[in-house]
């Protein structure tokens, strides 16, 4: 698709080319990417909304890269089990526990905007490592037939901080090799978000259950 990336398989591209340092993912990081958006709150509110239409009332929650925790502010205020885990070290929400690891024995593990700023290249033995019944992720979502140049000036494509790229197949084929099946697919953030120029999708969500 374009120099210095690499196609894990269909639906799935890897930044292979180191082209910078990656941002320190730092409480500075959090409160510049979370803390100033005015949209903080409705995209924890549509997320917690989702999973609980899906699930019914589920019991305990790992929120991998929590940002500033406003969604496990929201999970906890709802007396469900949460559990943080991040590197930048951001306080997490009173009430909310922090996991040092993200292979936490738990109902459901969430990637929001996180999962695709894994520097390793697989990622199956991550996931395949949860201990999670369910996995939700939410990333931006890659139009792979739009051409280099799309690709290249892409909003999302932010080198040396996001280094993984997917649509739907490139989820779908990743959980497979994880252990997991995705059993739902949307693309509800838009609503917040809204969508590219263009009128595409924006980002991606998809919900997967344990083999």
């Amino acid at each position: 698709m374009i120099e210095g990336y690499r196609r894990i398989h269909a639906g799935h591209w890897w930044q292979e080319e180191r082209t910078g340092q990656s941002p320190a993912y730092d409480i500075m990081y959090v409160k510049e990417r979370y803390d100033t958006y005015t949209t903080t709150q409705a995209m924890s509110a549509l997320r917690y909304d989702l999973i609980r239409s899906y699930f019914g009332n589920f019991s305990s929650v790992l929120d991998v890269g929590y940002g500033n925790g406003d969604f496990l502010r929201h999970c906890h205020a709802r007396d469900h089990n949460t559990f943080g885990y991040d590197i930048s070290g951001y306080p997490l929400p009173a009430g909310v526990k922090r996991s040092e690891t993200m292979s936490r024995s738990v109902g459901i593990v969430t990637f929001f905007d996180s999962l695709e700023h894994f520097e390793d290249a697989d990622l199956s033995g991550t996931l395949r490592g949860l201990r999670a019944e369910a996995v939700v992720i939410s990333c931006p979502l890659l139009h792979e037939t739009a051409g280099v140049e799309a690709f290249r000036n892409w909003k999302h494509r932010r080198p040396n901080e996001h280094y993984h790229h997917f649509n739907e197949r490139g989820l779908r084929t990743l959980l497979s090799y994880s252990d997991y099946t995705v059993t739902w697919t949307g693309c509800p953030e838009d609503q917040i978000r809204g969508t590219l120029p263009d009128g595409k999708s924006n980002i991606i969500t998809v919900i997967a259950e344990r083999n």
